[in-house]
């Protein structure tokens, strides 16, 4: 009798502690909903101790551009990007594309549409666009990670999501252990613009799970400018840390 009215009394004074979205430990929450306090420390550790690039959104030092984007900016407007890909960022994308853990993308795509909130001007967005998968890698995995994000994303955000605008015509090779000229080369013309109405005039908003050296996000942008579209804006959960011309 009376533990039962010493845990009702303890529930009406305590927060309910469930499970993170992220690390899925039971530690007493953050600020957002779905996040412990050590999963959003983490976070917000970069945000209150480096800066974002002001074009790719890369994590560097001081503020500005990166030295990358100093010595030639990328076709599209500005980049948005939760962290850095390391840590819980990279554990909760690991899990959402190798495991397939479809439930990853929802913490991931809340935690993306509040920094893009932040950093980009949704007003200037009709449309997201999420970055597409070859056929035969979109059946081996069964999901196109990117189209989870972008859902999420949508909600958030009140924009909708243009499914099959954006297409991947060749199935290239991993990128993972390419040079940037070898990225480069590995993407062009491997994306094109299946429906060249739906990007016509509008502010696109690119979507996709990890941002490294930019070379996806770049032909993609370049394809849909091509296509019409006004304007690029790009946004992923995960991006580089710039911190010298040989990072």
């Amino acid at each position: 009798m009376l533990g039962g009215w010493l845990r009702e009394l303890s529930e009406l004074v305590l927060p309910a502690v469930t499970s993170c979205q992220l690390c899925g430990s039971r530690r007493r929450p953050g600020k957002n909903s779905g996040l412990c306090c050590i999963c959003q420390k983490e976070i917000d550790y970069w945000d209150e101790n480096y800066f974002q690039c002001n074009k790719c959104g890369r994590y560097i030092p001081t503020q500005g551009l990166c030295v990358k984007c100093s010595e030639e900016e990328p076709p599209f407007l500005k980049a948005a990007a939760v962290g850095p890909y390391r840590g819980v960022l990279k554990e909760g994308i690991y899990s959402l594309k190798f495991r397939g853990d479809r439930n990853a993308a929802k913490p991931l795509g809340r935690l993306l549409a509040l920094k893009i909130r932040s950093r980009l001007k949704t007003d200037d967005i009709d449309i997201i666009i999420p970055v597409p998968l070859h056929g035969n890698k979109l059946q081996a995995r069964g999901f196109n990670q990117a189209e989870l994000l972008a859902r999420e994303v949508a909600r958030e955000i009140r924009k909708p999501v243009a499914h099959n605008v954006l297409l991947k015509k060749i199935d290239t090779p991993a990128q993972t252990h390419l040079s940037q000229r070898e990225r480069e080369e590995n993407l062009r013309q491997a994306f094109f613009v299946n429906t060249v109405d739906r990007v016509k005039g509008k502010g696109v908003l690119l979507l996709d799970d990890i941002f490294t050296t930019g070379s996806t996000a770049s032909e993609c942008t370049r394809e849909l400018l091509e296509a019409g579209a006004e304007k690029v804006y790009v946004a992923t959960v995960a991006t580089g840390i710039h911190f010298s011309p040989t990072e």
